[in-house]
């Protein structure tokens, strides 16, 4: 009992604390459970978080506005001048990256479509922003016309054999440039050559105004065509042509096998035969020998 005693007997000093203790722990507890008080503690501390926001933010324009700004073009900028103006990273890279892609701005209200722009940003560089006119690009068209001006004309007494020309002599047709040169030879070597001077009008990218032009200027040795004997060569060989197909090459290899004493065979024979196209085997006859040897 003396015990108890000891441990309950409390001097003045400690008496007050105990009681100040218990009153903050019955006012902590009446708040909680308070409904009005509760929603008067939340209301303080929305208020209070606010004028916080309103302080930083206010610094921030505080900061922004202590940039000294004089007129600029925006097409001009560094990512230093940009970063100077208080722009966030994000802004930066986006701007600079514009500009690095060869875009311009054309009038002041295009800055605003940069990614990551914030409105205020905008809005507070929009009076400084000065775009200088952008020159149109002729410099190059007219450094072309200059040179097609001076070019050397081409002769149009030159005459050219069209079997065995190479690629320089076709360039000095008119209308036939390094391209035209190549693609004509190319067509002549898949015919093994041309029987016609007509043919050239065949190839790609020569229209009947441009051979017209240089038809005048044409020649043809016509020994200079490979030609294909049918009785000699195999089906295999005869369809390598472009203008003999597989069906064809067998049709006339069929023919002159079921007529073994036969020493020539018509052109109408040939066309007429099961698996001819005649469109094609007309262009194909020319290079075909259709007499024994």
């Amino acid at each position: 009992m003396d015990k108890t005693n000891q441990i309950l007997d409390f001097n003045k000093r400690e008496r007050v604390g105990l009681i100040v203790i218990l009153v903050l722990s019955l006012a902590l507890f009446a708040l909680r459970t308070s409904p009005v008080l509760t929603a008067s503690f939340q209301v303080s501390q929305q208020n209070f978080i606010k004028d916080i926001q309103f302080e930083h933010k206010g610094i921030a324009f505080q900061e922004l506005d202590s940039v000294k700004l004089l007129p600029f073009d925006p097409n001009k900028v560094s990512e230093e001048d940009l970063r100077s103006f208080g722009l966030d990273n994000y802004a930066i890279k986006s701007w600079t990256g514009f500009l690095k892609k060869g875009y311009r701005f054309r009038k002041r209200e295009d800055v605003k479509k940069i990614y990551g722009l914030k409105e205020e940003d905008y809005l507070h560089l929009f009076p400084y922003l000065k775009i200088e006119k952008i020159a149109k690009e002729k410099p190059k068209a007219q450094a072309y016309k200059t040179k097609k001006k001076y070019r050397k004309q081409k002769d149009n007494t030159i005459r050219i054999d069209i079997n065995s020309a190479n690629e320089e002599e076709f360039m000095k047709l008119k209308g036939i440039g390094k391209k035209r040169a190549r693609t004509i030879i190319k067509f002549r070597n898949i015919l093994g050559g041309f029987y016609s001077i007509d043919q050239i009008e065949e190839v790609y990218g020569i229209d009947s105004s441009l051979f017209a032009s240089i038809k005048a200027q044409l020649v043809i040795d016509q020994t200079k065509f490979k030609r294909l004997n049918i009785f000699e060569l195999p089906a295999d060989s005869l369809q390598t042509h472009k203008f003999i197909n597989f069906r064809a090459a067998n049709a006339i290899k069929r023919y002159i096998k079921n007529n073994p004493g036969i020493e020539q065979v018509e052109a109408d024979v040939i066309r007429n035969l099961d698996g001819v196209d005649s469109n094609y085997i007309n262009k194909a006859l020319p290079y075909m020998v259709l007499r024994k040897y």
